[in-house]
């Protein structure tokens, strides 16, 4: 697994992380995950972790990438190229239930 993360840097020793992605290759599908603080939405900081992780599944061979997305991520996706595939349900690690829609991107 790859793991990205954006930092702010507000002051020389004042930080905050304000994102992250993920790369993995998950039973033979090639998928990423995307998590933005609100206040930095719409400013590239999803935009680039997600680029970060797409250039990973290429470099790993992928031709599509798959993603789980919460139904508040899914214009997000959309704008970045992804298509739906489907509503669902996700189970995180931790066994939590959430509404999803299935994804994909062709590369």
């Amino acid at each position: 697994m790859y793991f990205f993360v954006a930092v702010e840097l507000r002051q020389p020793d004042d930080e905050r992380i304000v994102g992250f992605s993920s790369y993995a290759l998950d039973k033979g599908k090639h998928r990423t995950a995307v998590y933005v603080v609100g206040d930095v939405a719409r400013c590239g900081v999803g935009t680039a972790l997600l680029t970060a992780a797409v250039d990973v599944a290429r470099s790993r061979g992928a031709e599509e990438i798959n993603i789980d997305a919460s139904l508040g991520a899914v214009a997000f996706y959309k704008a970045n190229g992804f298509e739906e595939l489907g509503n669902g349900e996700h189970t995180t690690q931790r066994g939590r239930r959430m509404a999803c829609v299935f994804m994909r991107k062709c590369l």
